[in-house]
């Protein structure tokens, strides 16, 4: 395979794995300098964490809805295992959840307000230790779709993905996928979404992309379309 292809291939995860995972690991920087003890700050941190549970549940949803068929198609047995890791992770993800509801009805001494705090931080950890592990099984088994299916196959399961969202979910998760890639997989990012929205959503991604980066980023980007556009046309 050569630097082209490599290039041009369908992927369903690694944009939104790089973006939970800037997500995630902005959030527990964020979570381990929080004082539990200032309640404007701890509700500020849960108004963040409740974000980033609504994102990883949609985006299991998702996963289950679409390319899971899919991939029980192709490879029976993987779905099933990436399933059971789903169910897993919903559970871990709901002990945290309850553990932070928990801590920000309960306020209680400073000293108490520190250890719930760091047992949070400390769960957290765990929770996203478990969540790479869990985003490597599924790219490792992109690898294998990459061999057994054509780029056709692949582009309808991401359009059929991208289409069931709302305006409101495609725009939270660009909102955090965008900001994390490298500046080609942008430009992939933006020609897979400009076959899959039509109009009015393309021009409101392209309106959050100059909202999340900085202004030179999005110049690149802007650039980088240009010269691809030419670059087809030719």
């Amino acid at each position: 395979m050569n630097d082209r292809d490599h290039e041009d291939r369908l992927d369903f995860y690694t944009a939104t794995h790089k973006g939970h995972r800037r997500r995630l690991f902005n959030f527990s920087e964020r979570v381990g300098i929080t004082e539990f003890c200032n309640p404007d700050a701890v509700d500020v941190l849960g108004e963040e964490f409740r974000r980033i549970s609504r994102m990883l549940r949609m985006h299991a949803r998702h996963e289950s809805e679409f390319i899971h068929p899919f991939l029980q198609s192709k490879f029976p047995g993987e779905a099933e295992f990436l399933e059971g890791e789903h169910t897993d992770l919903r559970t871990n993800l709901a002990e945290l959840e309850a553990f932070y509801d928990d801590i920000n009805s309960n306020p209680g001494r400073i000293q108490h307000c520190r250890l719930f705090g760091h047992e949070f931080y400390r769960a957290l950890q765990r929770f996203i230790s478990r969540y790479l592990d869990h985003m490597d099984e599924e790219e490792r088994t992109m690898t294998k779709l990459w061999q057994a299916c054509t780029k056709e196959e692949l582009q309808e399961v991401l359009l059929q993905m991208r289409a069931s969202m709302t305006v409101e979910q495609e725009l939270e998760e660009l909102r955090d996928i965008v900001p994390a890639l490298a500046p080609h997989e942008r430009v992939n990012l933006f020609q897979t979404l400009s076959q899959g929205l039509n109009s009015e959503r393309y021009t409101d991604a392209w309106t959050l992309a100059e909202e999340v980066l900085p202004s030179q980023e999005y110049k690149d980007l802007c650039e980088r379309m240009e010269t691809q556009k030419i670059s087809r046309a030719n």
